[in-house]
């Protein structure tokens, strides 16, 4: 079992609308791969924050074996193992002039700080605030504004 880090990933743009598009960009489809054993076999699963809808899995296809390719793939391109899960969408807000949209969800051993640089890329309207806590005492956040990182503590 791997040590769990918690996250809480705000997500602030200028209008509704920025927010609105990158939440609808963000549900989708986990990777499927193929079963380990027998009676292990999974439907697909519809995720608020998929890791794979926003940043698709290098050289993944569907059906391939997760050990160790889809291992692999999953930390070569996110930089974590699983992508999110237990997430919790705490939905759109007005914070004043802006907009907010507020996830909070589970990783394993880490931030996704790979996942997170390559998202905030490609989203170079809103900004990302990322606040995690490893199970050790290691806490940390993360700030991407205009597809750079600003902060890192």
């Amino acid at each position: 079992m791997p040590n769990l880090c918690k996250n809480k990933l705000t997500i602030v743009g200028p209008t509704q609308e920025s927010v609105e598009a990158f939440v609808k960009a963000a549900e989708g489809q986990e990777p499927i791969f193929a079963p380990q054993y027998p009676g292990d076999e999974k439907a697909p699963e519809n995720c608020l924050l998929s890791f794979h809808a926003l940043v698709p899995l290098e050289g993944y296809t569907p059906g391939m074996q997760y050990s160790p390719k889809g291992h692999d793939a999953e930390r070569e391109t996110w930089g974590v193992k699983w992508g999110a899960y237990d997430v919790n969408f705490r939905g759109i807000d007005n914070a004043g002039t802006r907009w907010k949209a507020t996830y909070h969800f589970t990783t394993a051993w880490a931030p996704p700080a790979k996942w997170l640089g390559k998202v905030a890329a490609r989203w170079k309207g809103l900004t990302f605030i990322l606040s995690y806590a490893e199970e050790y005492p290691t806490r940390g956040r993360m700030v991407f504004r205009a597809g750079k990182p600003v902060v890192r503590l």
